[in-house]
């Protein structure tokens, strides 16, 4: 609409208009109207080299050295160089088009016969943000065409257009540019034309032309086609009689092929995906095609072929409301290797009613045990994966209160896995804590479950829990004193189902126990400097009292409670048990210490130490194996975190057996993602535990010692290395290994990727990946991507220097 409306405003020249009114008169002497005084001009050039280069590719490209901090800041590494757009100085840029004046100006304008009207030497006409710049612009005010010639350049807000002569309908702005280039500078796409043919303001023919999304003077790839329509409204490129060329060279034709010019989503094919995966059953191609609905509504239906098995297909569908986003997955397959119908569906949902009310559904089945196993082409967490969460729920909060509404179940496809209890349903209503000083803080937790179970033979029946309590919270900025005390009850109704690992000698056992705990802290800060820099140190005293009433709860089954693993922050909360079926006993006092050094420029903390121990004063006599626990003492504990800077950062913890001197658990992680994308992690895991006793009398080793190593290391400019190894020592096997390289540039990718490692079946499997993708076309082997995404944590993060 801008650029018709600029044209259809111009019934005389600007520069007569507004400069010389003695040539308004037609009867005038035209020796008066030359050499007009030109108005200030509505482009500024970064450079006088800029005008000396004929491509518009050239133009507006500014080589790594010329860009400035800002815009080098997210410039991929492998970029030479970015489009940056001359700075429009007009007075009425960014204003609405609408709203906007007219400016014109020329060296010498006059008026010919039939009303005519040319305007020559460095013709300028801008409103807004269109601009137009040519040595000559000749307008018939009576057929309202404008002829263009010498030099002519096009201007709107992230396009360039420039060519030798145009022809353009004044009113509405169409017409053709003769021998045109073009360049669209965020999507960095450019090219050039026989002919440029403007059907309105958001639709241009291009006849006989190219596309590309390269650098100047970069021949990797362009297409070469009869015909191409570039709609800016809908975000769609459309070539007819296509063919691409690589370095070149004819490798594709296609009578019709459609591509993004910019992030909208439009139907079409995807690039097929291919891969050669020893488990999943040899050779495997996906040709996705997707279906663009509607704005709210999209799909994609995938045929993919598996040289062994036969052809699956596989269907997604997604949908955004106002209320909640919806994404649906199916799949089926008539496996000739496994002999039998397979199929798979998922469902997820997630949203809010308002400021209060939020929902979600996450609902997954298959067919068998050994689908994940055999079809899923993800990570090889997801081949190992025991159970399949189907669960929906309901969640209300403000600022007093929150509650919930659940119901759950699995589908276990581990053979040696337990089934988790159905909660059907479960309903929970609970304060939230205000941080209010000096202030009760009332407290209150209820909730109702029903726990059902597959297993006939398996005790189930409802349990109520109830948790009223008060708080009075007093803080100060160099302290903080907090008693809390709760009474905490349940009650049970029980069926037996003639459960073999229960004697159930009560259908409604209930148990209730009184709880006090006072938490208490002192704060002390000092200035200090370490390297150069200024600290704000803390040392921060932390002691921590709990007493629980025991009550004898052998009568009551274990239907969601799980022992917590002791770690520091287990060192303050009152309960030492996740899930409600155990109420614990407790007399003790928790006794840590925390120091911190705090940048005193930024406010971030840069450095923070943890160290903490528990003091039984009596032994534990509620556990779910029902032993008494009879240390004076716990564990020893320590966390440690630093993080040097928005790139580096490490945490690690340990707890410490005091009695025979040796690691319990320990854990560290050390994460390096640079500006310019490179990935490191370490990470190792420590757990030791007591062996398990099978039947036959054999021990099997329970121990977890584990080390994972991750990263992508640039190698170059365009060259990056891919690496992943985690290893298990206590059975000395590899989990997974990842190795591969990526060549990246501003307009194409490869990678290759070989990848092992450990299946559900406690096997091995492996398979080679490979992907191209020519950026602005789009890509073959999305499948790649993912596997990178679930194995390499910041992965995702990286992304966002790979445009």
């Amino acid at each position: 609409m801008g650029l018709s409306t600029l044209l259809a405003s111009l019934y005389l020249p600007a520069a007569v208009q507004e400069n010389n009114e003695d040539c308004q008169d037609h009867n005038a002497d035209m020796s008066d109207c030359q050499k007009t005084e030109p108005s200030e001009p509505a482009i500024e050039d970064s450079s006088a080299a800029r005008n000396a280069m004929t491509s518009p590719a050239e133009f507006d490209w500014l080589p790594r050295s010329q860009l400035d901090a800002e815009a080098l800041k997210d410039l991929p590494r492998y970029y030479k160089g970015d489009y940056q757009e001359p700075v429009n100085t007009s007075p009425s840029a960014g204003i609405p088009f609408d709203q906007a004046d007219l400016e014109a100006s020329a060296d010498t304008s006059e008026m010919l016969e039939n009303e005519k009207v040319r305007m020559l030497g460095n013709v300028v006409l801008s409103k807004g943000d269109i601009r137009i710049k040519a040595d000559e612009i000749e307008l018939d005010q009576i057929n309202r065409r404008l002829k263009i010639s010498g030099n002519l350049e096009v201007r709107d807000e992230g396009v360039l257009l420039r060519a030798d002569e145009a022809d353009i309908n004044a009113d509405d702005a169409t017409g053709t540019l003769s021998n045109a280039q073009y360049v669209i500078h965020q999507a960095h796409i450019h090219g050039e034309a026989d002919q440029i043919t403007r059907e309105s303001d958001n639709i241009a023919t291009i006849d006989n032309g190219t596309y590309t999304r390269c650098e100047p003077e970069n021949d990797s790839w362009h297409m070469e086609a009869r015909a191409i329509e570039l709609n800016l409204e809908s975000g769609v490129g459309t070539a007819r009689g296509a063919v691409l060329r690589i370095k070149n060279i004819p490798v594709l034709y296609t009578p019709r092929i459609s591509f993004p010019i910019d992030n909208q989503r439009r139907s079409g094919f995807l690039w097929p995906t291919f891969s050669s995966a020893k488990g999943t059953g040899g050779a495997d191609i996906t040709v996705p095609y997707y279906i663009n609905i509607n704005p709210n509504w999209d799909s994609t239906v995938a045929p993919r072929f598996i040289s062994k098995r036969g052809t699956m297909a596989e269907v997604e569908l997604r949908h955004l409301n106002k209320y909640s986003y919806w994404e649906g997955d199916a799949a089926y397959l008539d496996d000739e290797l496994y002999g039998d119908k397979r199929w798979m569906m998922s469902l997820q949902e997630n949203g809010s009613i308002g400021n209060n009310w939020t929902h979600k559904i996450d609902y997954g089945r298959v067919s068998d045990d050994d689908y994940l196993n055999d079809l899923s082409n993800s990570n090889f967490s997801l081949k190992r994966k025991s159970h399949i969460l189907q669960q929906g729920q309901l969640v209300f909060q403000n600022e007093a209160i929150k509650g919930s509404a659940r119901v759950s179940q699995y589908q276990t496809i581990d053979i040696l896995a337990t089934d988790p209890y159905q909660l059907l349903p479960q309903l929970e209503i609970a304060t939230r804590q205000r941080f209010r000083s000096f202030q009760p803080e009332w407290l209150l937790r209820a909730q109702y479950s029903q726990f059902d179970a597959k297993d006939d033979n398996r005790v189930t029946g409802s349990r109520l829990y109830l948790e009223p309590g008060v708080s009075f919270p007093m803080r100060w900025t160099s302290g903080f004193i907090v008693p809390t005390a709760k009474y905490r009850a349940s009650s049970y109704s029980l069926k037996d189902n003639n459960d073999p690992n229960f004697d159930m000698t009560d259908e409604s056992p209930s148990v209730g126990a009184g709880m006090f705990s006072l938490d208490s802290g002192l704060v002390f800060e000092r200035e200090s400097d370490w390297f150069g820099r200024k600290y704000t140190q803390t040392l921060e005293p932390r002691l921590y009292y709990l007493y629980s009433e025991y009550e004898d709860q052998t009568d009551i089954p274990l239907f969601d409670t799980q022992q917590l693993s002791f770690d520091y922050n287990q060192l303050y909360r009152d309960t030492r048990f996740a899930g409600y079926d155990r109420i614990p006993d407790a007399n003790q006092a928790s006794i840590g210490l925390t120091s911190r050094l705090i940048d005193r420029d930024t406010g971030a903390e840069t450095f923070r130490i943890s160290i903490g121990q528990i003091q039984y004063f009596t032994d534990r006599r509620v556990n779910l194996d029902e032993e008494q626990a009879m240390t004076n003492s716990s564990d020893f504990s320590a966390e440690i975190s630093w993080r040097a800077n928005d790139n580096l950062r490490a945490v690690s913890s340990l707890v410490w057996n005091t009695d025979n001197s040796h690691l319990n658990q320990t854990a560290f992680a050390l994460r390096y993602l640079s500006d310019t994308g490179a990935i490191f992690n370490a990470a190792y895991r420590l757990r030791k535990d007591d062996a398990i006793q099978v039947p036959g009398g054999a021990l099997i080793d329970n121990d977890i010692e584990q080390y994972n190593v991750s990263g992508i290391i640039p190698i170059g400019s365009h060259w990056a290395a891919v690496a992943k190894w985690n290893y298990d020592k206590t059975n000395d096997r590899d989990l997974e290994q990842l190795l591969g390289v990526e060549y990246n540039t501003c307009c194409w990718k490869v990678s290759l990727l070989y990848q092992e490692g450990i299946d559900g079946n406690n096997e091995r499997e492996n398979g080679v990946y490979f992907q191209v993708q020519l950026k602005g076309l789009g890509g073959t082997g999305e499948k790649v991507d993912g596997i990178l995404r679930n194995s390499i944590v910041g992965y995702r993060e990286r992304e966002r220097y790979d445009r």
